[in-house]
C-alpha cells in the first residue's frame, strides 16, 4: 500500500499549548508520499523569536525501510515563556536545540534497535528561579549535614546537554552548567 499510493498530506494548527497562556503559533506541516518515499514539503512555527526547522524523510521501497527525522530550534526566548506559563517558578535564557533520529526497521521492535539519535540543548545568559529541584537538592544536602546557604535562583552564562541514544545505549554525552557561583559538568550512560 505505501509504496504504491502518492499521498499529500497538510495538518496545521493555529496554536499549540505549552503550559498557561504560553503558545506556539501557525504551525503547519505538508508531507508527501510519492511512489514509497516520504519528504517534509514545508514546515513552518512561530512563537517566542524562535527559528523552527524539522525535516522528515523516510524511504519505504526497501526491504528495512528507512526513517530520518532532524531538526532545530534556535533564538528561543525563554524570558517570555516562563512569563507566559504561568508556572511557582521561573526561567530565562536563549534556548537553541538541534535533534537528529535515524533507523532502519522492518518491525516495530527494531525501530529503537536499529536507531540512533542525538539531542544537543544549550542555554545561553540564563537563570533558574524557585525551581522545586534546587530546594531538594538544598533539603538533600541538609539532611546530610552539609552546611549550605538556600539558592532560590541560579544564574548561568551558558548550560548545555548533548544526549546520545544508539541501538539500546542510551547516554549523557556532555552536560555543563557555568556561570558566577556555578560549574557543573558530566557525563555517562
Amino acid at each position: 500500500f505505501i509504496c504504491n499510493n502518492n499521498i499529500n498530506m497538510d495538518i496545521s494548527a493555529r496554536s499549540l499549548l505549552i503550559s498557561g497562556k504560553s503558545r506556539l503559533n501557525n504551525f503547519n506541516i505538508s508531507l508527501g508520499l510519492v511512489n514509497g518515499t516520504m519528504k517534509t514539503n514545508n514546515f513552518t512555527l512561530n512563537g517566542y523569536s524562535g527559528v523552527y526547522n524539522f525535516d522528515l524523510y523516510a524511504a519505504f521501497k526497501q526491504e528495512y525501510p528507512f526513517i530520518k527525522i532532524t531538526g532545530s530550534l534556535e533564538s528561543f526566548d525563554l524570558v517570555a515563556v516562563s512569563a507566559d506559563s504561568g508556572l511557582p517558578y521561573s526561567f530565562s535564557g536563549i534556548l537553541s536545540c538541534n535533534y537528529k533520529f535515524e533507523t532502519n526497521a522492518y518491525r516495530i521492535g527494531q525501530v529503537i534497535e536499529n536507531g540512533n539519535a542525538s539531542i544537543t540543548l544549550s542555554v545561553t545568559s540564563g537563570s533558574l528561579n524557585n525551581n522545586k529541584l534546587m530546594k531538594n537538592i538544598h533539603d538533600n544536602l541538609s539532611v546530610n549535614s552539609y552546611s549550605c546557604n538556600t539558592f532560590d535562583n541560579i544564574l548561568f552564562d551558558s548550560a548545555s546537554l548533548d544526549f546520545v541514544q544508539s541501538g539500546s545505549e542510551f547516554y549523557i554525552k556532555k552536560f555543563s552548567v557555568s556561570g558566577p557561583g556555578v560549574d557543573l559538568s558530566g557525563y555517562g550512560k
